[in-house]
């Protein structure tokens, strides 16, 4: 429970440091919130089944000072439970395009960021089959590609993922990940409550 406390405390103290109202009309925050995954990778027997619902948070500052019309660059940072039902925090930049009509939008984007999360250890049997041994956590490298449909302020984001797993302390490139959330811009969330 103080975890959780400290956890939501922690995010609306950030929240409070940005100014949203006085934002530029090129540069908005994101609230982030759910996330689902479908996992590509192959399940392994003996390791435990995949979390593919992520209870998720997290906090994207979008601005395009210095790019051309239409074109982002972001950073951010999230909180969610992984794919093996462990904390997870993460970090992310990147840039994204966007395509209007009135009050929608299609955004394609590219990020990089580190994740401090979880990973299922397999260890190998005299027999040279795999047993599961542990759940260990490791800070990763992340890199992926989005895709974000849009109305006024509200999105749904979907990212694709590949999946990288640390084997004998180097990185290892799986089968990747579709990653589903929803955002809502905030100065959105502050019109509709005025």
């Amino acid at each position: 429970m103080w975890t959780l406390f400290c956890r939501w405390w922690l995010f609306f103290f950030l929240l409070g440091l940005f100014p949203f109202t006085s934002l530029a009309n090129d540069t908005f925050m994101e609230l982030k919130l759910g996330g689902w995954s479908k996992h590509f990778e192959r399940q392994e027997a003996h390791l435990p089944s995949f979390n593919e619902v992520h209870q998720g948070i997290g906090l994207e500052y979008n601005s395009n000072d210095g790019l051309r019309e239409n074109q982002y660059w972001f950073v951010g940072a999230s909180y969610l439970k992984d794919s093996y039902r462990m904390d997870a925090y993460g970090i992310a930049a990147g840039w994204k395009r966007r395509w209007a009509y009135r009050d929608v939008f299609i955004d394609m984007g590219v990020f990089t960021g580190v994740q401090s999360r979880s990973q299922a250890i397999s260890k190998q049997a005299k027999d040279r089959s795999y047993y599961f041994s542990d759940i260990d956590r490791v800070l990763i490298p992340v890199v992926g590609t989005q895709l974000s449909l849009g109305y006024q302020g509200v999105t749904l984001n979907l990212a694709l993922i590949p999946v990288v797993y640390l084997v004998d302390d180097h990185p290892k490139l799986q089968r990747p990940l579709l990653f589903l959330q929803f955002g809502i811009h905030l100065s959105f969330l502050e019109q509709m409550m005025d």
